[in-house]
């Protein structure tokens, strides 16, 4: 796999190029896309005109991986800001004790 940004500003390109052969692409990136699609993931059409798996070509099933991975990136730097706050705020709250001590020296 290859990553990479892709700038022309003030916008970037965040490009991942994986290389394989045609039948395992499409076998992992069908697999995965199925596992998400049986999870609710992608246009299932309507109780009138319901799509199904069949019916999706190769770019429907890109597509619902794609979504997935955006969802993906974007939770995980979410969860990593939302933790470094966190932690952020503990450290502050806890540099004015001194684990106890300063009750234990007031008594007595």
């Amino acid at each position: 796999m290859t990553a990479r940004f892709i700038v022309a500003a003030p916008n970037v390109t965040v490009e991942f190029t994986y290389i394989s052969t045609i039948a395992k692409a499409q076998s992992a990136i069908g697999n995965a896309a199925h596992y998400l699609w049986i999870d609710d993931y992608g246009d299932h059409g309507t109780p009138a005109a319901p799509i199904t798996w069949e019916q999706l070509t190769n770019q429907q099933k890109l597509n619902i991986v794609d979504v997935y991975l955006r969802q993906v990136i974007l939770e995980k730097a979410k969860v990593y800001a939302l933790t470094a706050a966190a932690d952020a705020a503990r450290a502050a709250a806890d540099s004015g004790f001194d684990a106890g001590n300063e009750l234990n020296n007031k008594a007595g």
